[in-house]
């Protein structure tokens, strides 16, 4: 991840995740939603994730399963 990346991982500020296709903004959601829920033990039921699309939001929820799984 780059620096932009990382700075986006930040849990204790708001983030909005603005880039152009193919540059990792669904990697850089789900690392950032995993950081919620393991390292901040947050219940999954407390979060909110939105996308635009459901195939991106079925993207991120299929990602996230497979790294808590």
């Amino acid at each position: 991840m780059n620096a932009q990346q990382q700075a986006a991982l930040d849990t204790h500020v708001h983030c909005a995740v603005l880039a152009n296709a193919g540059a990792g903004k669904t990697q850089v959601l789900v690392q950032r939603l995993l950081r919620i829920l393991v390292v901040e033990n947050v219940d999954i039921d407390a979060v909110v994730a939105i996308s635009f699309t459901r195939a991106a939001a079925m993207e991120m929820r299929q990602r996230l399963h497979h790294l808590i799984d």
